[in-house]
């Protein structure tokens, strides 16, 4: 089975959800976050319960500038992965569709 919506979705998922980061931290616009968490559904859902976890929350309401660069990270990583397992999903499915057709049209 070749990988070839899978590699093409990951890296098109971690491109994407790094421009909105930086839709978000430079240009400031405020709903890019938002997308990203909706974006990068793993991330954005399950990244805070961890990073809570791993790392005790800093003093203060505001994150340093360190863990929001890591958490930045591990969002731009964790869409990547979530949107190459859909393309492993695509290529599986046709994979089977491909393997299914050769042996409708394969003679006996």
């Amino acid at each position: 089975m070749k990988l070839y919506w899978a590699k093409r979705l990951g890296a098109g998922g971690a491109l994407v959800c790094l421009l909105l980061l930086v839709a978000f931290t430079k240009a400031k616009i405020l709903w890019a976050f938002t997308a990203t968490t909706y974006f990068d559904y793993v991330g954005g859902k399950l990244g805070l319960a961890l990073f809570d976890s791993l790392w005790p929350p800093s003093k203060g309401p505001v994150s340093t500038v360190l863990e929001a660069r890591l958490f930045d990270a591990f969002l731009i990583l964790t869409s990547g992965l979530q949107w190459f397992l859909v393309g492993m999903i695509v290529d599986w499915v046709n994979f089977r569709r491909q393997k299914r057709r050769t042996e409708i049209s394969a003679p006996i």
